[in-house]
Order: structure tokens, then sequence, then C-alpha cells
């Protein structure tokens, strides 16, 4: 499991255990559209203790999944110029993007592990 992912299910908790009208703003939306809303999530200065700090959490935890979402495709990115480099090859079979090539790769690099 990777961080983005438990920072998706802490969101998700959150949301179910929010006041009912921050819940509303998030009912029948996929993990992408409440990731999208929370992080433009607006604190009104009337609501409530409970429903601002409801809100800015869930606020953050979004722009959280988005940082780690961006950190992820750069080092996958990164992954990808270390594939080419090596064996660009493998890139181009069915089904193998960077992740699996680079597995691939440091696994034959070392006979006796495979």
């Amino acid at each position: 499991m990777d961080s983005g992912t438990d920072v998706q299910r802490q969101l998700h908790g959150l949301i179910v255990s929010a006041p009912e009208e921050l819940r509303q703003c998030f009912r029948g939306s996929s993990t992408v559209r409440i990731l999208q809303r929370a992080a433009r999530l607006q604190i009104d200065e009337r609501w409530g203790v409970e429903m601002k700090t409801t809100a800015q959490v869930l606020r953050s935890l979004a722009h959280r999944a988005a940082m780690l979402a961006g950190e992820a495709k750069g080092h996958e990115l990164a992954i990808a110029a270390l594939v080419r480099s090596w064996r660009p090859d493998l890139l181009g079979q069915l089904g193998v993007g960077p992740i699996v090539a680079a597995t691939v790769l440091c696994a034959w690099s070392h006979p006796h592990w495979f």
C-alpha cells in the first residue's frame, strides 16, 4: 500500500464522520471528484469548530494526495528514463510500463535472486 492510498482512505473515513452539511458535498462522488472538491473547500467563519476543523483537514488531505501523486509521477518518469537508457526494448512490450520494467531489470541483474 502506498501513502497516496492511505491519504485517500483517511479522506473517505473523515467524510463518513463529517457533519451532514459537509458529507452532502461529497455524496455520490468518485474519489477523483472528492479530491477536487475537498481541495477547493472554502472555510466559512460562521461555521462551528467541528465543521471548520473537519473542512480544514479535508482540504489538507486533498492537497497532500495531490502532492503525493505528483511526486509519484516524477519518480515514475525518472524510472522510465533509467529503463530507456538501459533496455528501451522492454517498454515496447505489451503490459510493461516503467515500474514493471524496472522490477524485471532489478531481478535479472542478480541471477541468484530470480
